[in-house]
C-alpha cells in the first residue's frame, strides 16, 4: 500500500510505500486502550498552573498585564445542569399532562 505524505523538513511530497501488516502496527500505535483518555493540554499552558506560567511568562518577556475584562452581567441559560455531564443545560421541550404522565406516556424514556 502507497501513501503520500509531506515532508517538513524539505517541504517536499514524498510517497511511502507500506505492507498491509506495518501500515495497521503503525495506524494502532494512535488508538488508545479502551479506558483511557488522551491529555492533549500540557506543557506551559496546561490548565493546572496556566495563570503561574503566564504571569512568569510576562515577567520573563517584560511584557505589560493584560488589563482586565469587566464583568458581564448576564443572565444564567434557562434550564437545570445536564445530569450526564453536568456541563450542558436542558431546557424544557414541552408539557406533559398528568393523566399522560400517569399512563407513563413520557417523552423521554
Amino acid at each position: 500500500m502507497s501513501l503520500s505524505y509531506r515532508d517538513y523538513r524539505d517541504g517536499q511530497h514524498k510517497t511511502l510505500t507500506l505492507e498491509a501488516r506495518e501500515l495497521i502496527r503503525r495506524f494502532l500505535r494512535h488508538a488508545l486502550p479502551k479506558g483511557l483518555t488522551r491529555v492533549r493540554h500540557d506543557g506551559l499552558l496546561a490548565n493546572r498552573c496556566r495563570a503561574q506560567r503566564l504571569a512568569h511568562i510576562r515577567k520573563a518577556l517584560a511584557a505589560p498585564e493584560p488589563e482586565p475584562e469587566a464583568e458581564q452581567d448576564h443572565e444564567p441559560e434557562p434550564g437545570w445542569p445536564c445530569p450526564m455531564c453536568r456541563r450542558g443545560r436542558m431546557r424544557p421541550v414541552r408539557r406533559i399532562s398528568p393523566r399522560r404522565a400517569a399512563l407513563g406516556c413520557a417523552p423521554y424514556r
